[in-house]
């Protein structure tokens, strides 16, 4: 799907163009959000991003459920607002029920991840950061 990122912008791209470069069918596609969320394979999205993509949390959630009841989305996006300074995001983290340190290691997240984002050790970088 690169080849669609190259000629088109992100909200233009639809299932039927994906369709056109892709194996996939509108049915296959359909059927799989009959499927229960444990079964879903996020994989094949991290062929439809461009390549800078590839280990940057873009807060997707594809990741969840997190067995030890982590928002890993939120978690990541209020870290990066609070690296560039906002005050706010800061607070939220803070006001979390569970944050990056109730992170078990467990690596669920990691093996559904699209972007291949090690979250293991961005829950590591978070809860170090936020303890400062």
């Amino acid at each position: 799907c690169e080849k669609l990122y190259k000629t088109m912008s992100f909200k233009d791209i639809t299932i039927i163009e994906i369709g056109k470069i892709t194996s996939f069918t509108r049915t296959s596609i359909y059927n799989y959000f009959d499927t229960k969320e444990e079964e879903r394979d996020y994989s094949v999205i991290g062929t439809f991003t461009p390549d800078s993509s590839k280990g940057r949390c873009v807060y997707c959630k594809h990741c969840h459920p997190c067995p030890a009841g982590l928002d890993i989305g939120l978690i990541n996006k209020y870290y990066d607002l609070t690296r560039q300074g906002d005050a706010l995001a800061k607070e939220h983290y803070l006001t979390l029920e569970k944050t990056a340190k109730d992170c078990v290691q467990c690596g669920h997240c990691n093996g559904r991840c699209p972007f291949q984002v090690d979250q293991m050790e961005r829950m590591r970088e978070i809860a170090a950061y936020f303890e400062k």
